[in-house]
């Protein structure tokens, strides 16, 4: 099943977020006052108000066009936090995001992509409409990233409310899940975060495997309070099958723990959803907002696609090739992977000018794709905003697919993400070559391996691409005929791809120089 991925988990290749030159405000500082008209509502908001009702302050300082900013906007931490312990929720927490640069006019966060405000120079242009599925406050304040000493985005605090109208007191924030901000409130705050009980969440996500019995599988999270049992409503095609209660769950809160139903067995062929009815013996609460708490999410089970072992990939980059990383993983049921589970990856593209929206074609090495084993695929972004960025002109492609020898994809992605795509079971493979479109009764290249000479044995006269395991193609040759042969012997040492065609189909071979 598809695990789930928690915020910053970036397991097979870490990138930076941008560096910070200033520290901003150290710890227990007076908090400067921030305000600002929320762009959607037009209602001012100011910090000082809410910490003189008494209100602890989440603070994100943020810019339009900063991507690691975008990125965290989309996970929605901030959102989860809002709606449990918001106005909305116990009403215990407030969240401010501050759209923080000078440069930019405060309808970028709307994704308007407007000139500066007088005197300033231009800015990058916005990541989206940030203004979509978000209940908190949007306001801009110019001066608030200065007098929080910060230079650069992002930056968020915890301001804790001191009475009499005093100027609250500042915690640096680390951007985190739901849970750990969380725990970060509860480590600063004068009394530890209530919620709201009988709140929660039930989830699961499309999900693809190489077994052919697979279980019926969930998620299910307290929602902003300890969970300790729920009642979850299995349907299949829309008919209820099953209502089962987990209970010990031992949830802190937003904490997730898969849940499976008994007696179920997943059909590829139906859609099943998942209902959360009971939270810890109550009715589950469907107040406000109705989405986040017991909607109904789809699973649809499809069983990863074989192929042979010789697949091709088609990357095709972005404006900004430096920060895309791609990785084929061996799948295991665990979801936990480190680098020893990687096939292949992409190479770094270093040279953004020279590589920037180009399209490469790799072969990875077929002899690491072997037989019985599943294959994922993950897609990773430095600065979170995907591989589909186009600043302007004609649009171009962007995004990755992986094709078997005969021309099924086997996966597909257009690089509209943020920081992550993780797909497990994608494909497996037989652990074979893609020779037998290839008629010809006796056909061989010999000797292999060699010291870069390769003598062809053919009934038909064929032509030969050799390609590195890069996909960069090395060496062509055309009309080879029975007794003909190629000389590699000016390439370096190792194992190459070498695609061979004659009337009869296509053959590939392996072709090792040592």
């Amino acid at each position: 099943m598809k695990k789930r991925l928690l915020l910053g988990m970036m397991l097979l290749g870490a990138f930076a977020a941008n560096a910070q030159t200033l520290p901003g405000l150290p710890d227990n500082s007076n908090a400067p006052e921030v305000s600002g008209t929320d762009i959607v509502t037009g209602e001012t908001h100011s910090l000082q108000a809410y910490l003189n009702q008494g209100k602890t302050v989440v603070l994100y300082l943020s810019a339009s066009w900063c991507g690691p900013c975008w990125e965290y906007h989309n996970s929605h931490a901030l959102t989860d936090i809002y709606n449990a312990y918001g106005p909305n929720g116990s009403n215990e927490i407030m969240v401010l995001y501050v759209e923080a640069d000078g440069r930019t006019a405060p309808g970028e966060l709307l994704g308007e992509d407007l000139p500066p405000p007088a005197g300033q120079s231009a800015a990058p242009g916005p990541q989206g409409n940030w203004a979509t599925d978000t209940p908190y406050p949007l306001i801009s304040d110019d001066s608030a990233l200065a007098d929080y000493n910060n230079n650069s985005f992002p930056s968020m605090y915890i301001i804790t409310p001191t009475g009499d109208g005093l100027p609250g007191k500042t915690t640096k924030l680390t951007r985190g899940t739901p849970q750990q901000l969380t725990v970060a409130l509860n480590a600063v705050m004068a009394n530890d975060i209530v919620g709201t009980d009988h709140w929660g969440r039930v989830e699961a996500a499309p999900f693809r495997s190489c077994d052919a019995e697979l279980p019926v599988t969930a998620y299910v999270q307290g929602y902003g309070y300890a969970l300790n049992s729920a009642e979850v409503q299995l349907k299949k095609d829309g008919v209820v099958v099953t209502t089962q209660t987990f209970d010990n769950l031992d949830l802190a809160p937003f904490a997730f723990k898969e849940i499976t139903f008994l007696d179920q067995t997943a059909d590829g062929s139906a859609e099943y959803e998942v209902v959360l009815t009971k939270v810890n013996g109550e009715d589950a609460l469907t107040t406000i907002p109705e989405n986040n708490l017991t909607g109904e999410y789809k699973i649809i089970p499809d069983a990863a696609i074989e192929s042979q072992s010789n697949i091709r990939i088609v990357l095709n980059t972005d404006e900004y090739p430096s920060e895309m990383a791609m990785f084929i993983v061996k799948y295991n049921a665990t979801g936990n992977y480190t680098n020893d589970d990687v096939v292949w990856s992409n190479p770094v593209y270093t040279d953004t000018a020279a590589n920037k929206e180009k399209t490469f074609t790799y072969y990875p090495d077929p002899t690491k794709l072997v037989e019985g084993i599943c294959y994922g695929v993950v897609l990773q972004d430095g600065a979170g905003d995907g591989w589909d960025y186009n600043s302007g002109g004609a649009a171009v492609d962007h995004g990755v697919t992986i094709y078997a020898p005969d021309g099924t994809v086997l996966f597909t992605h257009n690089g509209d993400f943020t920081s992550q795509v993780w797909q497990d079971a994608t494909f497996t493979t037989d652990g074979t070559l893609a020779n037998d479109k290839f008629e010809t009764s006796s056909f061989a290249v010999y000797p292999n391996p060699s010291n870069g000479i390769f003598n062809f044995n053919t009934e038909e006269t064929v032509d030969v691409t050799v390609v590195d395991l890069t996909g960069k193609t090395v060496h062509t040759a055309k009309g080879i005929e029975n007794g003909g042969s190629i000389n590699l012997s000016g390439l370096q040492k190792g194992m190459y791809i070498a695609k061979i065609n004659g009337a009869s189909g296509e053959r590939v071979e392996k072709l090792i120089i040592k």
